[in-house]
Formats: C-alpha cells, structure tokens, sequence
C-alpha cells in the first residue's frame, strides 16, 4: 500500500522524532543510486519501513528464532540465513525462493570484502543481493524487463551486518 503526500509528511516527521532519541546505526539503512544520488531507498528499524523515494511501506524483520536476517515488505524482500552452511545454496523465506549464485572477494575503495550473491524473483523482479555476514547487505540491483537499477550502501555496514 502507498501513502498519500500527506501520510508521508506525518509518517517522516514522526521517524525524524524517533531517529533522534536512537543511535543512527541501529535506525536506518541507507542506499544510494551511484548513478542517480536522487534514488535512495532506506531499510528503517523504527518505525519498521521501506522507503524508496516518495513512498514508504511497513516492513517486518525476522525474529531471532527465525534464523534469518531479512526484512520483507509490499514492495522488498530479503533473507539471509544466519551462520548458513557452505552446502546451502537454495532457501526459502515468506514465499520467495533465494539462491546463492556466487561467493566474491573483491577490493573496493582501498577496503577488501568476502561476500556472496544471491538472487531472487520476486514478483516480476529479478534482484541480486551482495551480502556479507560482517558487512550485511552491502548492494543490490533491481532488474525489470525493460530496465535495471542498483543501489550501493551509503553507510560501512549495511543492513543485516555484524561489525563491530
């Protein structure tokens, strides 16, 4: 469901007077577009949502006893198993299938990262996550028939991560 202008306006002010209280790290996860700084979407813990541009969503987050990281909303979803196994390569989680296609090393802006690529259909959409257990979701790319967008952390941990 998408919120009217109005709705919006009342639901940001009413992050913005939680976000203030909390520390920034556990409240919001940011990314960006590098090739348009205008599209952002932000995973948000409090209240639980997904935003992307204009529009935001309620989100829900795994439980601990769900063995996840993962946040799935109307318009997102995600999932990572916790301490997964390196035999695991297809899981399911609300519906959505996902597949660990690939694991990577790579260097990026002078810092070294293991992680691995899933991806998912979900709705039409084919996504691809770039996930580490240390760094969380770090990138993922939304691919649509006629078009593809990516969106890169804005932050050094991204949502799911454990650095400490």
């Amino acid at each position: 469901m998408i919120a009217d202008n109005g709705k919006i306006l009342t639901f940001l002010a009413a992050v913005l007077g939680v976000a203030s209280t909390l520390p920034v790290f556990a409240q919001s996860y940011e990314y960006v577009n590098p090739l348009n700084k205008r599209h952002t979407i932000s995973i948000q813990a409090l209240p639980p949502s997904f935003a992307t541009g204009d529009r935001a969503v309620i989100a829900e987050f795994c439980s601990p006893s769900d063995n996840y990281v993962c946040m799935s909303s109307t318009e997102f979803s995600f999932a990572f198993p916790i301490a997964k196994k390196p035999e695991v390569k297809k899981w399911e989680y609300r519906g959505y299938s996902y597949e660990l296609i690939a694991q990577e090393q790579m260097r990026v802006l002078g810092t070294s990262f293991k992680f691995g690529i899933v991806e998912s259909v979900q709705d039409g959409k084919k996504i691809r996550y770039s996930y580490s257990e240390q760094y969380g979701l770090m990138a993922f790319s939304v691919e649509l028939s006629d078009a593809s967008n990516t969106f890169l952390s804005v932050h050094r941990v991204g949502f799911g991560g454990r650095l400490k």
